[in-house]
Protein backbone atom coordinates (compact mmCIF):
# COMPACT_ATOMS: atom_id res chain seq x y z
CA UNK A 1 0.00 0.00 0.00
CA UNK A 2 2.89 2.04 0.67
CA UNK A 3 4.59 1.57 -2.39
CA UNK A 4 1.59 2.52 -3.98
CA UNK A 5 1.30 5.99 -2.53
CA UNK A 6 4.78 6.82 -3.68
CA UNK A 7 3.89 5.75 -7.05
CA UNK A 8 1.15 7.77 -7.09
CA UNK A 9 3.29 11.15 -5.95
CA UNK A 10 6.07 10.25 -8.10
CA UNK A 11 3.37 10.32 -11.20
CA UNK A 12 1.87 13.45 -9.81
CA UNK A 13 5.34 15.20 -9.63
CA UNK A 14 6.11 13.80 -12.57
CA UNK A 15 3.23 15.37 -14.58
CA UNK A 16 3.47 18.77 -12.85
CA UNK A 17 6.64 19.84 -12.05
CA UNK A 18 6.66 23.38 -12.52
CA UNK A 19 3.74 22.83 -9.18
CA UNK A 20 5.47 20.41 -7.83
CA UNK A 21 8.69 22.97 -7.68
CA UNK A 22 7.17 25.81 -6.41
CA UNK A 23 5.02 23.88 -3.84
CA UNK A 24 7.54 21.44 -1.90
CA UNK A 25 10.81 23.68 -2.78
CA UNK A 26 9.04 26.92 -1.18
CA UNK A 27 7.75 24.82 1.79
CA UNK A 28 11.16 23.11 2.19
CA UNK A 29 13.26 26.13 2.13
CA UNK A 30 11.19 27.86 4.46
CA UNK A 31 11.35 24.99 6.72
CA UNK A 32 14.80 24.80 5.97
CA UNK A 33 15.42 28.61 7.24
CA UNK A 34 13.29 28.35 10.09
CA UNK A 35 15.86 26.16 11.38
CA UNK A 36 19.12 27.21 11.22
CA UNK A 37 18.04 30.69 12.37
CA UNK A 38 16.36 28.74 15.85
CA UNK A 39 19.53 26.45 15.62
CA UNK A 40 21.59 29.63 15.48
CA UNK A 41 19.91 31.49 18.37
CA UNK A 42 20.08 28.05 20.30
CA UNK A 43 23.87 28.11 20.07
CA UNK A 44 24.33 31.60 20.80
CA UNK A 45 22.62 31.58 23.81
CA UNK A 46 24.54 27.94 24.93
CA UNK A 47 27.22 29.87 25.04
CA UNK A 48 29.84 28.76 28.21
CA UNK A 49 27.02 26.75 29.89
CA UNK A 50 28.58 23.25 29.86
CA UNK A 51 30.97 24.37 32.27
CA UNK A 52 29.75 23.27 35.74
CA UNK A 53 29.89 25.98 37.90
CA UNK A 54 29.05 27.99 34.89
CA UNK A 55 26.50 30.06 37.81
CA UNK A 56 28.98 30.92 39.88
CA UNK A 57 31.77 32.10 37.93
CA UNK A 58 32.06 35.53 36.92
CA UNK A 59 34.53 37.86 35.14
CA UNK A 60 35.89 40.90 36.60
CA UNK A 61 35.49 44.11 34.63
CA UNK A 62 37.19 47.40 35.32
CA UNK A 63 35.48 50.93 34.44
CA UNK A 64 37.94 54.28 34.42
CA UNK A 65 37.25 57.43 33.57
CA UNK A 66 39.72 59.50 30.83
CA UNK A 67 38.82 62.87 29.32
CA UNK A 68 35.53 62.64 30.54
CA UNK A 69 34.67 59.40 28.49
CA UNK A 70 33.92 56.08 30.86
CA UNK A 71 36.14 53.21 29.46
CA UNK A 72 35.73 49.92 30.27
CA UNK A 73 38.44 47.33 30.50
CA UNK A 74 38.75 43.38 31.28
CA UNK A 75 41.92 43.14 32.18
CA UNK A 76 43.68 43.32 35.83
CA UNK A 77 46.85 43.15 37.20
CA UNK A 78 48.80 39.98 37.70
CA UNK A 79 48.62 40.35 41.56
CA UNK A 80 44.76 41.31 41.20
CA UNK A 81 42.81 37.90 42.03
CA UNK A 82 45.34 36.45 44.75
CA UNK A 83 44.74 39.64 46.77
CA UNK A 84 41.09 39.99 46.39
CA UNK A 85 40.55 36.17 47.59
CA UNK A 86 43.30 36.93 50.58
CA UNK A 87 40.16 39.48 51.33
CA UNK A 88 37.03 38.08 50.73
CA UNK A 89 36.61 34.28 51.32
CA UNK A 90 33.31 34.44 49.53
CA UNK A 91 35.71 34.36 46.78
CA UNK A 92 36.29 30.40 46.19
CA UNK A 93 38.91 30.51 43.58
CA UNK A 94 40.36 32.22 40.45
CA UNK A 95 41.10 32.18 37.63
CA UNK A 96 43.90 34.02 35.16
CA UNK A 97 43.99 34.23 31.60
CA UNK A 98 46.17 35.97 28.81
CA UNK A 99 45.29 35.17 24.77
CA UNK A 100 48.41 36.45 22.88
CA UNK A 101 47.23 39.13 20.34
CA UNK A 102 49.66 38.52 17.52
CA UNK A 103 50.72 34.67 15.74
CA UNK A 104 53.65 33.26 17.74
CA UNK A 105 55.92 30.79 15.86
CA UNK A 106 56.14 26.94 17.09
CA UNK A 107 57.96 24.55 15.78
CA UNK A 108 58.32 20.74 16.26
CA UNK A 109 61.63 19.65 18.07
CA UNK A 110 61.30 16.00 16.51
CA UNK A 111 60.90 17.61 13.43
CA UNK A 112 61.95 21.53 12.47
CA UNK A 113 60.36 21.55 8.98
CA UNK A 114 57.07 21.39 10.95
CA UNK A 115 56.84 25.57 11.74
CA UNK A 116 53.52 27.06 12.10
CA UNK A 117 52.58 30.22 13.06
CA UNK A 118 49.99 29.80 15.89
CA UNK A 119 47.05 31.77 16.70
CA UNK A 120 44.83 30.36 19.35
CA UNK A 121 47.61 30.28 22.46
CA UNK A 122 46.36 30.52 26.02
CA UNK A 123 48.26 31.30 28.90
CA UNK A 124 46.41 30.38 32.15
CA UNK A 125 46.69 29.64 35.94
CA UNK A 126 47.47 25.97 36.78
CA UNK A 127 43.88 25.10 37.62
CA UNK A 128 42.69 26.07 34.12
CA UNK A 129 41.24 22.47 33.69
CA UNK A 130 39.71 22.10 37.11
CA UNK A 131 38.34 25.42 37.13
CA UNK A 132 36.87 25.49 33.63
CA UNK A 133 35.12 21.89 32.28
CA UNK A 134 37.50 21.24 29.31
CA UNK A 135 37.93 17.90 29.14
CA UNK A 136 41.58 16.40 29.33
CA UNK A 137 42.46 13.43 26.91
CA UNK A 138 45.58 12.74 28.59
CA UNK A 139 47.01 14.31 31.72
CA UNK A 140 45.28 14.71 35.42
CA UNK A 141 43.82 18.48 35.38
CA UNK A 142 45.45 19.27 39.21
CA UNK A 143 49.00 18.81 38.13
CA UNK A 144 49.22 19.49 34.21
CA UNK A 145 50.01 22.87 34.50
CA UNK A 146 52.52 23.01 37.33
CA UNK A 147 55.34 23.13 36.22
CA UNK A 148 56.57 26.21 34.30
CA UNK A 149 57.40 25.97 30.89
CA UNK A 150 55.06 23.23 30.11
CA UNK A 151 52.40 23.39 27.71
CA UNK A 152 49.01 21.51 27.12
CA UNK A 153 48.18 20.93 23.74
CA UNK A 154 44.05 20.60 21.82
CA UNK A 155 43.91 17.48 20.30
CA UNK A 156 43.50 19.22 16.28
CA UNK A 157 46.77 20.98 17.81
CA UNK A 158 48.83 17.00 18.90
CA UNK A 159 47.55 15.83 15.52
CA UNK A 160 49.37 18.69 13.65
CA UNK A 161 52.06 18.29 15.15
CA UNK A 162 52.30 14.45 16.30
CA UNK A 163 50.20 12.99 13.66
CA UNK A 164 49.34 9.25 15.72
CA UNK A 165 52.19 9.28 18.00
CA UNK A 166 52.12 10.02 21.60
CA UNK A 167 52.61 14.06 22.24
CA UNK A 168 52.85 13.98 25.56
CA UNK A 169 56.76 14.21 27.02
CA UNK A 170 57.42 15.86 23.56
CA UNK A 171 59.46 19.31 22.94
CA UNK A 172 58.30 22.43 21.02
CA UNK A 173 59.98 25.81 20.06
CA UNK A 174 57.93 28.52 21.18
CA UNK A 175 58.68 32.09 19.59
CA UNK A 176 62.04 30.50 18.42
CA UNK A 177 63.92 30.83 22.18
CA UNK A 178 61.82 29.07 24.52
CA UNK A 179 61.32 25.22 25.01
CA UNK A 180 58.13 23.69 26.17
CA UNK A 181 57.22 20.30 26.97
CA UNK A 182 54.25 18.43 26.54
CA UNK A 183 52.21 17.54 29.30
CA UNK A 184 48.62 16.59 28.26
CA UNK A 185 46.37 16.55 25.48
CA UNK A 186 42.84 18.28 26.10
CA UNK A 187 40.01 18.27 23.36
CA UNK A 188 39.18 20.59 21.31
CA UNK A 189 37.10 23.24 22.81
CA UNK A 190 33.54 23.33 21.46
CA UNK A 191 32.28 25.60 18.93
CA UNK A 192 30.07 27.66 22.08
CA UNK A 193 33.33 28.34 24.64
CA UNK A 194 34.12 32.10 24.67
CA UNK A 195 37.96 30.25 25.25
CA UNK A 196 39.07 29.25 22.27
CA UNK A 197 42.42 27.16 22.93
CA UNK A 198 45.16 25.25 21.13
CA UNK A 199 47.51 25.76 23.15
CA UNK A 200 47.60 26.49 26.88
CA UNK A 201 50.60 27.61 28.85
CA UNK A 202 50.71 27.94 32.68
CA UNK A 203 51.58 31.83 33.44
CA UNK A 204 54.61 31.00 35.52
CA UNK A 205 56.17 30.52 32.59
CA UNK A 206 56.49 34.63 32.23
CA UNK A 207 59.34 34.19 34.77
CA UNK A 208 61.19 31.90 32.36
CA UNK A 209 60.26 34.50 29.41
CA UNK A 210 62.26 37.99 28.68
CA UNK A 211 59.60 38.96 26.14
CA UNK A 212 56.81 38.44 28.38
CA UNK A 213 58.50 40.60 31.18
CA UNK A 214 56.19 43.25 31.18
CA UNK A 215 52.98 41.62 31.15
CA UNK A 216 54.43 41.22 35.47
CA UNK A 217 54.76 44.74 35.52
CA UNK A 218 52.06 45.44 37.52
CA UNK A 219 52.83 45.32 41.36
CA UNK A 220 49.49 46.65 42.95
CA UNK A 221 46.03 45.74 42.64
CA UNK A 222 44.37 47.25 39.56
CA UNK A 223 43.64 47.55 35.71
CA UNK A 224 46.32 45.22 33.70
CA UNK A 225 46.83 42.69 30.76
CA UNK A 226 45.33 39.75 32.21
CA UNK A 227 41.04 39.08 32.22
CA UNK A 228 40.31 37.63 35.70
CA UNK A 229 37.38 35.13 36.41
CA UNK A 230 36.49 34.32 39.90
CA UNK A 231 34.24 31.19 41.43
CA UNK A 232 32.24 33.19 44.07
CA UNK A 233 30.55 30.71 46.94
CA UNK A 234 26.78 31.65 45.76
CA UNK A 235 25.68 34.11 43.02
CA UNK A 236 24.26 36.28 45.63
CA UNK A 237 27.58 37.46 47.12
CA UNK A 238 28.08 39.30 43.63
CA UNK A 239 27.28 42.84 45.31
CA UNK A 240 29.40 41.82 48.21
CA UNK A 241 32.49 41.03 46.28
CA UNK A 242 32.27 43.95 43.99
CA UNK A 243 32.62 46.16 47.22
CA UNK A 244 35.69 44.35 48.12
CA UNK A 245 37.49 44.87 44.80
CA UNK A 246 36.80 48.19 45.23
CA UNK A 247 37.79 48.67 48.40
CA UNK A 248 40.80 47.10 47.65
CA UNK A 249 42.18 49.85 44.83
CA UNK A 250 44.72 51.69 46.04
CA UNK A 251 44.59 55.71 46.66
CA UNK A 252 45.94 57.67 44.72
CA UNK A 253 46.33 61.53 43.18
CA UNK A 254 43.32 63.46 41.89
CA UNK A 255 44.62 63.29 38.17
CA UNK A 256 45.69 59.60 38.34
CA UNK A 257 42.86 58.39 36.21
CA UNK A 258 43.62 54.14 37.85
CA UNK A 259 42.60 56.15 41.18
CA UNK A 260 39.22 56.09 39.94
CA UNK A 261 38.45 52.71 38.91
CA UNK A 262 35.49 50.93 40.15
CA UNK A 263 34.81 46.88 39.60
CA UNK A 264 31.84 45.26 38.23
CA UNK A 265 31.28 41.25 37.88
CA UNK A 266 29.07 40.00 35.06
CA UNK A 267 28.42 36.31 34.66
CA UNK A 268 30.93 34.31 32.69
CA UNK A 269 28.24 32.44 30.65
CA UNK A 270 26.71 36.10 29.62
CA UNK A 271 29.83 37.58 28.74
CA UNK A 272 29.48 35.98 24.95
CA UNK A 273 26.46 38.35 24.35
CA UNK A 274 27.87 41.37 26.34
CA UNK A 275 30.92 41.71 25.01
CA UNK A 276 30.23 45.49 24.24
CA UNK A 277 30.02 46.39 28.29
CA UNK A 278 26.05 47.19 28.05
CA UNK A 279 25.39 47.30 24.59
CA UNK A 280 23.15 44.50 23.97
CA UNK A 281 22.71 44.77 20.76
CA UNK A 282 23.59 41.07 20.40
CA UNK A 283 20.47 40.29 22.51
CA UNK A 284 18.34 42.92 20.66
CA UNK A 285 19.10 40.68 17.78
CA UNK A 286 19.11 37.29 18.82
CA UNK A 287 15.33 38.35 19.74
CA UNK A 288 14.23 39.75 16.15
CA UNK A 289 15.95 36.64 14.34
CA UNK A 290 12.71 34.43 15.72
CA UNK A 291 10.39 36.48 13.95
CA UNK A 292 11.97 36.88 11.51
CA UNK A 293 11.78 32.57 11.29
CA UNK A 294 8.28 32.51 12.13
CA UNK A 295 7.44 34.71 9.22
CA UNK A 296 9.45 32.82 6.42
CA UNK A 297 7.74 30.10 7.43
CA UNK A 298 4.35 31.74 7.49
CA UNK A 299 4.88 32.88 3.94
CA UNK A 300 5.94 29.44 2.99
CA UNK A 301 3.00 27.73 4.95
CA UNK A 302 0.70 30.16 3.02
CA UNK A 303 2.13 29.42 -0.69
CA UNK A 304 1.44 25.98 -0.14
CA UNK A 305 -1.87 25.89 1.55
CA UNK A 306 -2.57 28.50 -1.97
CA UNK A 307 -0.91 26.40 -4.70
CA UNK A 308 -2.43 23.00 -3.00
CA UNK A 309 -5.85 24.50 -2.58
CA UNK A 310 -5.95 25.86 -6.57
CA UNK A 311 -4.77 22.23 -7.35
CA UNK A 312 -7.61 20.96 -6.04
CA UNK A 313 -10.28 23.05 -7.50
CA UNK A 314 -8.41 21.82 -10.64
CA UNK A 315 -8.87 18.03 -10.04
CA UNK A 316 -11.92 18.18 -8.19
CA UNK A 317 -12.86 19.31 -12.16
CA UNK A 318 -11.49 16.15 -13.69
CA UNK A 319 -12.59 14.01 -10.67
CA UNK A 320 -16.48 15.25 -11.89
CA UNK A 321 -16.38 14.93 -15.39
CA UNK A 322 -16.87 11.21 -16.32
CA UNK A 323 -17.66 11.14 -20.08
CA UNK A 324 -20.53 8.98 -21.15
CA UNK A 325 -18.20 6.86 -23.56
CA UNK A 326 -16.18 5.32 -20.82
CA UNK A 327 -19.19 3.21 -18.79
CA UNK A 328 -18.97 -0.30 -19.67
CA UNK A 329 -21.06 -2.24 -22.25
CA UNK A 330 -22.69 -4.38 -20.40
CA UNK A 331 -25.94 -3.44 -18.76
CA UNK A 332 -25.84 -2.72 -15.30
CA UNK A 333 -28.08 -3.93 -12.44
CA UNK A 334 -30.66 -1.85 -11.31
CA UNK A 335 -29.97 -0.25 -8.46
CA UNK A 336 -32.10 1.67 -5.67
CA UNK A 337 -30.16 5.10 -5.61
CA UNK A 338 -33.21 6.19 -2.29
CA UNK A 339 -33.84 3.22 -0.08
CA UNK A 340 -36.96 3.21 1.66
CA UNK A 341 -37.24 2.60 5.59
CA UNK A 342 -39.51 -0.77 5.85
CA UNK A 343 -41.42 1.49 8.23
CA UNK A 344 -42.37 4.15 6.22
CA UNK A 345 -45.62 3.90 3.87
CA UNK A 346 -45.54 4.28 0.17
CA UNK A 347 -48.27 6.06 -1.32
CA UNK A 348 -48.24 8.67 -4.39
CA UNK A 349 -45.76 5.69 -6.39
CA UNK A 350 -42.24 6.57 -4.11
CA UNK A 351 -40.75 3.38 -4.79
CA UNK A 352 -41.36 3.98 -8.19
CA UNK A 353 -39.61 7.00 -7.86
CA UNK A 354 -36.91 5.93 -6.03
CA UNK A 355 -35.66 3.07 -8.43
CA UNK A 356 -34.01 3.95 -11.34
CA UNK A 357 -33.20 1.50 -13.73
CA UNK A 358 -29.55 1.72 -15.56
CA UNK A 359 -29.38 0.48 -19.36
CA UNK A 360 -26.31 0.24 -21.57
CA UNK A 361 -25.76 3.26 -23.63
CA UNK A 362 -26.56 2.79 -27.04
Amino acid sequence: MTWNYLLVALRSIRKNVLYSLINIGGLAIGLCVCMLIMVYVAHEHSYDQFHKDSDRIFRVNAELEMGGQKTFMSGLSLIAAPTAKAADPRIVSYMRTYQHPQPIPIQSKSNPLQLFSESKILFADSNFFSFFSFPLKEGNPQDVLAKPLTVVLSKSAAHKYFGDRDPVGQLLTFHHDYTLEVSGVAADAPSNSSLQFDFVIPISSWAHMKDFEQLTQYPTFGVGMVTTYLLLARPAVAPGVVKTLDGLNPPGDEDDVFSHVTYDLELFKGTHLGLNFGDFSNIKYLKIFPLIAALVLLLALINYVSLATARATTRAKEIGCVKPWALPAKPLPSSSIWSRPSWLPGPLGLDTLCSVSFSPVP
